[in-house]
């Protein structure tokens, strides 16, 4: 009887254990409001043409050409890079997808936090993150017909400084990375992206300071170590920026 009794206590404070503790399917995953999205493509690059011949077309396989895209949806971007290991010789399953998403709410399009042990704090102090369109120029000649031009991020504007002081392309070019090569017309791309990160950043409450900014960048290289160009801001943000409101500042 005691050993009865003793089994009954034991599946008792275990049933009220398991009656305490949430069941695995009820926690709520992926239903963050910075997440949600209409899930309709707002624009697409547009990659160069076969005639690059930057683009090594031999040694291209069609499927992977098929596979490469980049897409603006209404809060993040993605893109697919993919890979074939053995060239023009690869086959189709052999391929291997390398798609990446950036949301709006976090870098490249949103300021990141700065170095331990300050890492909940954005990292503003040099202006805000810089996406910007890319030509590449030499000797006046524009090359975007030959490389094709590119989409780069900037962790900062440095506030509009440039290379030569009142001369040559903006300083944050010196520390972008590319986020897209091979662009037939990035400046229409980075146009959109402005347009639908202006709605996102509005809708959401994502400081001024810490949003991206979107402008179009021209590097003219005359000599070694002698560059000029200039920038200006995608004029779809000029226009957004009438037309939505500024989120408030932090």
């Amino acid at each position: 009887c005691c050993f009865r009794a003793r089994g009954r206590s034991v599946r008792s404070a275990s049933l009220a254990m398991a009656a305490r503790q949430p069941a695995l399917g009820s926690a709520k995953y992926g239903c963050s409001a910075a997440l949600q999205s209409d899930g309709t493509v707002k624009a697409s690059a547009q990659f160069q043409d076969d005639g690059s011949c930057c683009s090594c077309n031999c040694c291209v396989p069609d499927e992977l050409r098929a596979r490469t895209f980049a897409h603006a949806y209404d809060n993040r971007m993605v893109r697919n890079y993919p890979i074939a290991p053995f060239g023009c010789c690869t086959s189709q399953i052999c391929i291997q997808d390398m798609v990446s998403t950036f949301f709006f709410d976090k870098p490249p399009f949103r300021s990141g936090p700065c170095s331990p042990p300050c890492c909940c704090i954005p990292a503003v102090c040099c202006g805000p993150p810089v996406i910007f369109s890319y030509k590449p120029m030499c000797c006046c000649v524009d090359l975007s017909g030959v490389c094709g031009m590119q989409v780069k991020f900037a962790p900062a504007n440095y506030f509009g400084c440039r290379s030569f002081c009142c001369l040559g392309p903006p300083c944050y070019n010196h520390c972008s990375i590319p986020l897209l090569n091979g662009l037939k017309d990035a400046d229409s791309f980075v146009s959109q992206l402005a347009v639908q990160h202006a709605q996102y950043t509005a809708q959401h409450g994502i400081p001024e300071g810490e949003a991206a900014i979107f402008e179009f960048v021209e590097s003219n290289i005359l000599l070694p170590g002698v560059e000029l160009g200039g920038h200006r801001a995608a004029p779809r943000q000029l226009a957004m920026s009438q037309h939505v409101p500024s989120a408030p500042r932090a």
